[in-house]
């Protein structure tokens, strides 16, 4: 095990976790930026050899600096011209990727401390990083876009759809794959009850349009991305199965425990982080496919924080909570000592 790795990651992971209860303590949105930032500057500091993605952006960067951009391909032209702009504030390829995950982390802790009545922050936030910032620092471009379409949600859960698809829209001209966040609308009608009878006819009507345009957007995807159908899956894991029973029963457990307090949100989180397993599981049998759950997965760390805070000493809860700090603990030691996703070992971009 590499200890610089080791200490830089293994630091991360307790000073975000301490920042996350003195924010919430605090009230403090100050240090939620703090928070962001720290493993933003790991990645924007970070050798090109770090991240399986990372030296193809990098080589994608330098052809955009020198005006080259008919010569990048494989990136979507929304994403080339937001780097050119970068590029010309500050010619740094470090500086792209520290700007693309502040922006990325940004959006994904102030999406979580919109929820912090309803989850425990400090927890949330620590499984964020353990679950997602190895990917983070691959497929930044499509962790980006994820990261639009989660924050959206947030207007979702207000009733406010248009919003909502405007940023849809807007993080699928970084990454396309962003249109498979068109299932949320969808997701919508099996929360009707919930709703105001205004809030049930517009949720209808636009889970309509949203059937048409997902016609389209799936025509597009598989236009784009169905060549990647023909690489196979090189291995099955035995986490995704793990999780899947984690939420049945943390699911179940919730609802017998504290039912009253089992309403939209949490039902929804519940959902979201069903369907990003369901879609996660493309992956067994499409090598990258399980990449499209990305943006649904990540409501993991919603619901994971929602179990954390439940205050209950029956058996169920207690359980859950150790089984769910196990399963944090064990991904962790896995990043660090496999680094699947070319995140070990880590060096700065002078070494």
């Amino acid at each position: 095990m590499d200890l610089q790795s080791l200490a830089i990651y293994g630091a991360l992971a307790p000073v975000l976790f301490r920042l996350g209860k003195s924010a919430r303590k605090r009230e403090s949105r100050g240090i939620v930026w703090l928070m962001a930032l720290l493993p933003s500057l790991v990645a924007g500091l970070r050798h090109v050899s770090v991240g399986i993605d990372t030296a193809t952006y990098d080589a994608a960067f330098t052809l955009i600096e020198r005006g080259q951009t008919e010569q990048v391909f494989g990136l979507e032209r929304g994403f080339v011209g937001v780097c050119a702009r970068l590029l010309r504030l500050w010619s740094s390829h470090g500086f792209l990727f520290f700007v693309f995950a502040l922006a990325s982390y940004g959006l994904l802790f102030f999406r979580l401390w919109q929820e912090r009545g309803r989850l425990s922050f400090p927890w949330a936030a620590l499984a964020l990083y353990i679950g997602f910032y190895p990917f983070s620092l691959n497929g930044m471009r499509q962790f980006l876009a994820a990261a639009l379409v989660v924050y959206a949600t947030g207007y979702l859960r207000e009733g406010k759809y248009l919003r909502f698809l405007l940023w849809v829209a807007a993080a699928s001209l970084l990454h396309l794959s962003a249109l498979v966040g068109l299932g949320y609308l969808g997701a919508e009608l099996l929360f009707l009850k919930y709703f105001d009878p205004r809030r049930r006819r517009r949720a209808l009507l636009l889970c309509g349009a949203a059937l048409a345009v997902g016609a389209v957007a799936f025509a597009r995807l598989m236009d784009r991305y169905g060549g990647y159908l023909a690489a196979r899956s090189s291995g099955v894991g035995l986490m995704l199965p793990g999780k899947l029973l984690l939420l049945l029963g943390a699911a179940t457990a919730l609802r017998r425990t504290r039912p009253e307090e089992e309403g939209y949100e949490t039902r929804a989180w519940g959902l979201y982080y069903g369907l990003g397993l369901g879609l996660t599981s493309l992956g067994y049998f499409v090598r990258y496919g399980g990449r499209v759950g990305l943006y649904y997965s990540i409501f993991e760390v919603f619901f994971l924080g929602r179990v954390l805070r439940a205050e209950n000493d029956s058996v169920w809860i207690v359980s859950l909570k150790w089984l769910y700090g196990a399963m944090l603990g064990y991904q962790f030691y896995v990043s660090l000592t496999h680094g699947a996703q070319g995140e070990m070992p880590y060096r700065f971009f002078w070494q």
